[in-house]
């Protein structure tokens, strides 16, 4: 791309971001929103895009050759996504029946807006959504709409915004571009996320991405909760100190859970009663993810390789399940289907946590909009490391909760393919967190750091969580079939059965089954060169 590009005023009004799930309604959401919306009461903040680097004198655009041209004067750009809610929120357009509240603060759906508008204002390109309410979150309707767009050429939308496993489908079956070989699209743009592009590149290849151009995602990034209020009268060490001093490991996470054990009703420890831990089944991948196990590693020549099992990964797994046996200091969500007044087990343990029942709530950040109504102090923290010789923590970004985008093949090579790589960036460079009071801005400086987590320190472990979170690619992959997994292997064989070991026998029943699995994934991407 060329520099000849207008200029544009970094001095936007926007005001924006963030809520969870996609969309509204079921059909094309137009941007037929008004021209500005009412403002939530928030202070503002003006915000600055400074150059990362280089010649001072330029703007953002020129440094990162940003399109600004007007050549796309009138055209639509439709994003396609998915989600399991029926009515499900969007984080890709204003929402226009939406009236505030935990999941979508006012100042965040007015930056849904004042985005869209920017973009029909610099490009002259209207800015549209298709959802579709999808029960399952894998191998579904959505993957079928996105199967049928490619089979008959339909050009409805120009880019998904699906599942993580779905785009991992899609990428195996061909059907996706690869993102470096897309004209005008830079993935290695500072308002796509790094991390993750680095995880989830496969054979040298980008498949799908995301980024400060959407929140639902970083929503599905995985992190503990802890009652801060709760630690202090307890006298217990406080797990965000221990993360800032690289203390925060395994071993103390599970020594401070059992801290708390009371049966109040003296019938048996259950939700309604005092303890140290409140998770699920998928906190076992949390802690594998945090102590640096992996199901797949690239090997030399960039393709994957079967990783998962050694001395460390036994270590850690007996560790957990010894401690999700202990229904003393620990309570499961996959425990209490049908038996509390929730639709969902993990509403009634967060429910719990707010109540200050709870020292622990083993989460995703989406969960942090959830607790307005929580009197005590409460704060996050990642993934405890395996040990203190790690120094590096790891987030896990849970594939079940996370969408990610990619170019479907229904587009077409060309100038097609171009104005989609271009108008792409451009909105991820309009939603940058360096972008003047952008949806980004408002998502982690504004709601995250300034209303729901207040201290100093939260928003250190807050910038810890997000610049560390990463995916796993032998789930999105799903490797050893779908529900046949290694997170399904320890779930169905190990954790549903309260076994506290086992490991090792399970693993070398299931292995060649796993090793044949990677080796079907690096066959089926070397068939498409």
């Amino acid at each position: 791309m060329t520099n000849k590009y207008r200029i544009i005023s970094l001095l936007i009004a926007l005001v924006m971001c963030c809520t969870l799930f996609a969309a509204c309604g079921g059909g094309a959401n137009e941007s037929n929103a008004p021209e500005s919306a009412p403002q939530d009461g928030s202070e503002q903040s003006a915000g600055s895009a400074e150059p990362a680097s280089g010649d001072e004198s330029l703007s953002p655009e020129e440094l990162y050759n940003v399109y600004m041209g007007d050549e796309y004067d009138g055209m639509t750009f439709t994003v396609f996504t998915s989600d399991v809610d029926e009515e499900a929120l969007s984080d890709i357009v204003y929402n226009t029946e939406a009236v505030g509240g935990e999941l979508l603060p006012d100042r965040m759906n007015n930056a849904l807006l004042n985005r869209q508008n920017t973009l029909k204002q610099k490009l002259g390109v209207d800015l549209m959504e298709i959802y579709h309410y999808d029960s399952a979150r894998l191998g579904n309707t959505a993957l079928n709409k996105v199967r049928e767009a490619i089979q008959t050429g339909s050009d409805e939308f120009q880019a998904v915004n699906i599942s993580l496993y779905d785009m991992g489908t899609l990428s195996l079956e061909g059907d996706l571009y690869n993102l470096y070989d897309v004209p005008d699209f830079e993935p290695s743009n500072p308002w796509w996320d790094q991390t993750f592009n680095n995880s989830v590149e496969m054979f040298g290849k980008l498949y799908f991405t995301h980024g400060d151009i959407d929140f639902r995602t970083k929503n599905a990034i995985t992190c503990i909760l802890y009652n801060r209020t709760l630690c202090d009268k307890l006298g217990l060490e406080d797990p965000v100190q221990l993360t800032i001093d690289y203390q925060w490991t395994l071993d103390k996470c599970i020594q401070i859970a059992k801290s708390l054990s009371n049966d109040k009703e003296g019938d048996g420890i259950d939700y309604l009663d005092d303890i140290g831990w409140a998770g699920q089944w998928d906190d076992m991948y949390y802690m594998m993810y945090g102590s640096g196990i992996r199901i797949l590693t690239p090997d030399g020549r960039g393709y994957p390789k079967l990783s998962f099992y050694d001395a460390k990964t036994e270590n850690v797994v007996t560790k957990v399940l010894g401690f999700m046996a202990d229904t003393d200091h620990y309570i499961s969500g996959n425990d209490l289907w049908n038996k509390t007044p929730w639709k969902w087990p993990m509403e009634a343990l967060l429910d719990g946590f707010a109540k200050g029942r709870y020292i622990f709530f083993a989460g995703v950040v989406e969960h942090v909009f959830m607790l307005k109504e929580m009197t005590d102090e409460f704060a996050i923290v990642p993934s405890p490391m395996y040990d203190e010789n790690q120094h590096q923590y790891y987030s896990l970004l849970n594939t079940w909760g996370a969408n990610a985008f990619g170019v479907a093949i229904n587009v077409s090579e060309g100038s097609e393919l171009r104005f989609v790589g271009r108008v792409l960036d451009t909105l991820g460079y309009l939603s940058w967190k360096e972008y003047p009071d952008s949806l980004a801005y408002n998502y982690y400086e504004v709601v995250l750091k300034n209303q729901k987590l207040t201290t100093e320190e939260s928003e250190k472990m807050i910038d810890i969580i997000f610049n560390s979170a990463g995916c796993e690619t032998g789930a999105i992959y799903q490797v050893g079939g779908a529900n046949q997994t290694i997170y399904d292997m320890i779930a169905n064989e190990l954790m549903a059965n309260k076994r506290t070991d086992g490991l090792a026998a399970v693993y070398d029943r299931n292995k060649t089954r796993f090793e044949d699995s990677v080796q079907d994934i690096i066959d089926t991407f070397n068939d498409q060169d």
